[in-house]
């Protein structure tokens, strides 16, 4: 239904693979219906053919926040490593190949209140910034930001 709802709205006729349905059956959606429509609009904005593959996902590539964080649950005591030099808030080389610097490169590894802030006071509590530092997207580190209920220091 999401599907053809996007497919209707934006003049397309996408489908649906077999293997890609498989996908959306095995993912992580407990009871937040949003969650999914969401992930089916945003792989249909993303695909690039006639149908949606299964590697099409961001959750197949284990690259999707939400998931992550329905699987890992609260934030635990664990804590991660150092936060690399405030160089590292510079904009990274454009197709540089390389992983981005920080303790979330590990993916599907939501990073934890105290590397977030120390990221954000690195980076001037500009969240772009702090976002590739952490190897994350704006996006990202905004729900982080609101998940771990950081407020947001105006400088």
């Amino acid at each position: 239904q999401f599907l053809k709802n996007f497919n209707t709205e934006n003049d397309h006729t996408l489908t649906f693979a077999p293997e890609a349905i498989e996908v959306l059956m095995n993912c992580e959606f407990p009871g937040n219906i949003r969650e999914l429509e969401n992930c089916v609009q945003r792989t249909a904005v993303l695909a690039t053919g006639p149908s949606i593959l299964r590697t099409d996902f961001a959750c197949y590539a284990d690259q999707c926040l939400a998931a992550a964080l329905w699987k890992n649950g609260p934030p635990t005591s664990e804590k991660s490593t150092t936060i690399q030099p405030s160089a590292a808030c510079a904009a990274p080389p454009v197709g540089d190949g390389q992983a981005p610097i920080g303790p979330a490169t590990t993916r599907g590894r939501v990073p934890d209140a105290d590397t977030v802030i120390a990221a954000m006071e690195k980076c001037g509590w500009v969240q772009a910034k702090a976002a590739r530092l952490l190897g994350l997207t704006p996006r990202q580190i905004g729900y982080v930001l609101r998940k771990r209920g950081i407020e947001i220091k105006r400088l």
